[in-house]
This record gives C-alpha cells, structure tokens and sequence, in this order.
C-alpha cells in the first residue's frame, strides 16, 4: 500500500484507472481539436499517488460505514467519458476533482451525511484531544463549539497513522465572509471567543 511518507511523489501521476476505457486515447485527440485547454492526464482519468493511498483506502473505508466518492473507487471510469457534448471544462464532472492532502470527503452510509476523513499520525496528542473534546462531558459545555469527531479507524497494517472522521462543515475563507446581517458577525465572533474561552481552560492551545 502507498503510505503517507511518500510525500514526495504525491505529485505523481498513476495510470490505475481501469481498461475497460481503451478508446481514451482517440477521445482525448477529438477533445483537443476544439479545445486544447484540457489536462491530459485529468481527462484520461489518471490519479496521483496521494489520491492511489484513498483508493486503496475505499474498500476498508466502505467496510466501515464510509463511501468515497466514484473517482476513488478501484474500478473508477471518468464520467465524461460518454459525454456527447463539447467539453470546455473538466470542472463541471465532480469526479475530476482531486485531493492531494491529509483531508477526503465522503459520505456516511448509514444516514448519507457529508463527512471529512482526516489522516492523523498516531504518535501525536491530537487525536486524544480531540476525543476529549467530544466526549459527553465536553460537549454538555455550551461554549465548547470544536468540531465532533465521529470515529476514529486505525489504518490497516500501519500503527502510525489513523483516520479521524468529522461532519462536513462550511469552509470558512477570509475575506470572503459568509454572513449578510450584522447580527450574524456578531454571533461569530461570540462563538470564537466562547470557544477560545473553553479550549485554554482546558489547558488547550489552537493555531
């Protein structure tokens, strides 16, 4: 299996994806006579190493309750590839959206819920923190506003390393601020200060 300490050749291109696309060659020549903008190995369904240690990752992850998206599943095909349409860009199919990082979206079998799985090394103190801050008694604190975490898997064959399983939230990117009334930047930054409040009581610090 790919491990996260191959970080670098995260970068990397694989060319995993299953054969049952053996055209994709002559698809991708009719895409780039009208339309030379389009990545190459995007198009042709390619993945990076970061993204082969998900797809190894997808049937343990489904096995416990968590599926990922088409594009890391061991038998992905590219869904443009029977698009009858020009294609101008790759951005309107969801499954060429790639990730690279320590972060994967996915979805939780039992009730569909959006999920984030974060990979997280075992060694350091953030997964006991974050079980602390998602216990019951933690919780019952109004000012505790910490993201829960709702599972925490070992990765297989690998004690160094787990995945730690989030709701999906609202990514919060200055300075495009996600409020339209006052009083919903006043509530904010209530919450940021309650929830600072809580973390250094705990003896918690955040960066």
């Amino acid at each position: 299996m790919i491990t996260n300490s191959q970080a670098k050749d995260a970068y990397l291109w694989h060319d995993l994806m299953s054969d049952e696309w053996k055209d994709a060659p002559q698809a991708l020549e009719h895409v780039l006579s009208y339309n030379d903008n389009i990545d190459h190995n995007i198009f042709l369904g390619k993945r990076r190493t970061r993204e082969i240690f998900w797809v190894q990752l997808q049937p343990f992850l489904y096995s416990r309750g968590y599926n990922l998206r088409p594009r890391y599943h061991p038998d992905w095909l590219p869904s443009w590839r029977n698009h009858t349409k020009p294609i101008q860009t790759l951005d309107e199919f969801e499954d060429s959206l790639a990730h690279i990082g320590t972060f994967m979206d996915a979805t939780r079998l039992s009730d569909g819920s959006k999920v984030v799985i974060k990979l997280v090394q075992t060694w350091r103190k953030e997964i006991p923190i974050a079980q602390y801050l998602s216990s019951p008694e933690a919780m019952s604190d109004p000012r505790n506003h910490t993201i829960p975490v709702f599972d925490i898997l070992p990765l297989p064959n690998d004690d160094s390393e787990a995945l730690m399983i989030m709701p999906q939230v609202l990514h919060f990117n200055p300075p495009g601020l996600p409020f339209t009334r006052l009083g919903e930047f006043h509530e904010a930054v209530k919450q940021y200060i309650e929830g600072l409040e809580f973390m250094h009581q705990h003896r918690i610090s955040h960066r």
